[in-house]
């Protein structure tokens, strides 16, 4: 029992300084600018180690990355819990209306746009997030043949480009929040944009 209990102080102490690297990395970016932010400067800033940051990421680059798999797992989790009884429609609305909460009210401003800047300059940022074995993509593509199934997307393209087209759609709107600055309202422009989008996925009734 003490070996269990010390095991998981330890994991609970690991969990602890990857929480404090990762919030310390993504404020310094955001403060500074990715390419003036130093590893050494970042342990420094959160009070632990060199060695600490590289058991948790393999660079700075891996701290944009897993910032990816945090909205993801956000993602899934929303996701799992929408009604069965949901058309397509209505959970790919409701999953684009989650990311820019997500990206608006929670994760801020600042760090989409360290986000956005990174991935632009990285080769292997970019393999990750465009990656279509992504859970993003992955739920975008579940709905996306629900939707054809149900009749209520086009069936002249196939899931795997619906697919692509949406998750292109919504990168495009945050890179462009990023550029206006946060000038326009993410959660509401967004709302507005995606339905109208949603009208060219649908399924004409001539198509019947």
């Amino acid at each position: 029992m003490k070996q269990q209990n010390g095991l998981t102080l330890r994991k609970k102490r690991a969990l602890e300084t990857y929480k404090r690297l990762f919030e310390t990395s993504l404020k310094l970016f955001a403060e500074k600018g990715y390419d003036m932010v130093s590893v050494d400067e970042i342990v420094t800033q959160a009070g632990t180690s060199k060695g600490a940051f590289y058991t948790h990421f393999k660079s700075k680059d891996q701290v944009i990355i897993e910032q990816f798999k945090q909205f993801d797992e956000y993602y899934v989790k929303n996701y799992q819990n929408y009604p069965p009884e949901w058309t397509a429609t209505e959970k790919l609305f409701m999953l684009i209306k989650e990311q820019h909460r997500l990206c608006a009210q929670i994760v801020g401003l600042d760090t989409i746009k360290v986000v956005y800047y990174s991935l632009i300059r990285n080769n292997q940022e970019k393999k990750s997030i465009i990656d279509e074995e992504r859970e993003l993509y992955t739920i975008v593509h579940q709905i996306m043949e629900q939707g054809q199934k149900s009749g209520e997307f086009r069936d002249d393209i196939s899931a795997s480009e619906l697919t692509r087209d949406i998750v292109r759609c919504m990168r495009g709107i945050l890179y462009d929040w990023c550029l206006y600055d946060g000038a326009f309202d993410l959660v509401e422009e967004g709302e507005k944009f995606f339905l109208r989008m949603l009208e060219g996925l649908q399924k004409k009734k001539h198509d019947h």
